[in-house]
């Protein structure tokens, strides 16, 4: 998978991380999976390579992924990952934090800029657990286009 790293990714990373975690660390980027598409990868199998790429500890899935659990099962429509990521993104006394870390609008202009870089509307997927499990709160969305999958994703600790 080859990373994107254009103006406009590279600008909407920024715009994120400016506002820096209280206890924790974003997870964001973006990727090329035409190559995956073209090999007629399913996106069961997209995804177990996502999740690869971005968790900090990647599973083994012989052991520690129940056979009747699919990728599929937290892919949710536009609302449900707008709300979900923005609370992420906010903080707060979310995550048990005297103080926000984005403003609530600013945190959904951010979602905004991060689905603007699809040329289509990706399947959102939340609620992934993806990234340090040290950290208590691992929240976010990974977007998976027909050519391109991204990760806006929150780590953070109370």
């Amino acid at each position: 998978m080859k990373r994107i790293n254009d103006t406009q990714f590279q600008a909407f990373r920024s715009r994120v991380e400016q506002h820096r975690r209280m206890n924790g660390y974003y997870i964001i980027d973006v990727v090329s999976i035409s190559e995956m598409r073209e090999a007629g990868l399913s996106d069961e199998e997209i995804m177990d390579a996502l999740t690869d790429l971005w968790d900090d500890e990647p599973a083994d899935r012989e052991f520690s992924v129940p056979s009747n659990q699919m990728w599929a099962d937290y892919r949710v429509e536009f609302a449900e990952a707008r709300t979900h990521t923005i609370e992420a993104l906010v903080g707060g006394r979310d995550v048990g934090h005297t103080r926000d870390t984005l403003p609530d609008g600013v945190a959904g202009e951010c979602f905004d800029q991060f689905l603007a870089l699809f040329d289509d509307m990706p399947k959102l997927y939340i609620r992934l657990g993806i990234g340090n499990s040290q950290y208590v709160f691992n929240r976010g969305v990974v977007a998976v286009g027909e050519s391109k999958a991204g990760i806006l994703w929150v780590v953070e600790g109370d």
